[in-house]
């Protein structure tokens, strides 16, 4: 018999774990559209099929829930630091990399458009938060070092790190500008393609060479499933 699917957020495929797991996918699709403040355990375990004593028995609180997502983001955002490029950084690379980005920013929106509340649930989240921040943007200037290096880009060493913060604050807040000056919450694909287009815009005037499109996946379809 072979080995049994391991999940996004750990486990084995257990019919335990499997309940788990969906009910972290239903979660997940609940906070994305709704928030975390607008979604109920109640309206958790209707979606996920089940009763709400069967959701305590994998999960006690919402708080739970939130904690194994963020793991799952934390995972994720950690395999994307370390993706090994080849020899030489191309500027599909770059541009592979750069969506890869959006589309967990898209997977996870509800911790980038409505990360107080996600801070007001589970206090303990923020330290890590920022140390995910920090993390991202030595991340982005170590890709930028990188782009210079290979004759991608054209720009003085010492201009790296506030071109790094710049493209930082669009990928961090583009969903928040949405609304603020939009009034987008609903939230579509083309509204992800969008920011991609202000991040390139950043780094036009350095830009030695254009970077390709890269067509953007459908934005829930988690292949890891």
């Amino acid at each position: 018999m072979g080995m049994q699917k391991t999940g996004a957020w750990g486990g084995i495929g257990c019919k335990s774990e499997r309940t788990a797991q969906r009910i972290l996918e239903v979660c997940l699709r609940l906070f994305n559209e709704h928030g975390v403040a607008q979604t109920t355990t109640a309206a958790i375990a209707g979606a996920a099929g089940i009763r709400e004593g069967n959701l305590w028995y994998h999960f006690r609180t919402k708080q739970d829930m939130l904690l194994r997502l963020y793991d799952g983001f934390e995972d994720a955002l950690a395999r994307l630091f370390s993706r090994d490029f080849e020899e030489r950084f191309s500027p599909a690379d770059y541009a592979a990399h750069q969506a890869a980005s959006f589309r967990l920013v898209w997977e996870y929106r509800f911790l980038f458009r409505d990360i107080a509340s996600v801070y007001r649930l589970c206090p303990s989240l923020k330290s890590r938060g920022e140390a995910l921040a920090e993390k991202g943007l030595r991340h982005i200037e170590s890709t930028l070092t990188r782009m210079r290096t290979e004759g991608l880009l054209r720009i003085d060493s010492k201009d790296i790190p506030s071109l790094a913060i710049n493209v930082w604050i669009v990928s961090r807040y583009w969903l928040e500008f949405l609304y603020a000056h939009h009034g987008i919450e609903d939230l579509e694909q083309r509204h992800l393609e969008a920011g991609m287009q202000q991040l390139q815009a950043l780094l036009v005037p350095y830009l030695t060479c254009s970077l390709p499109e890269v067509a953007m996946e459908p934005a829930d379809a988690r292949s890891d499933l």
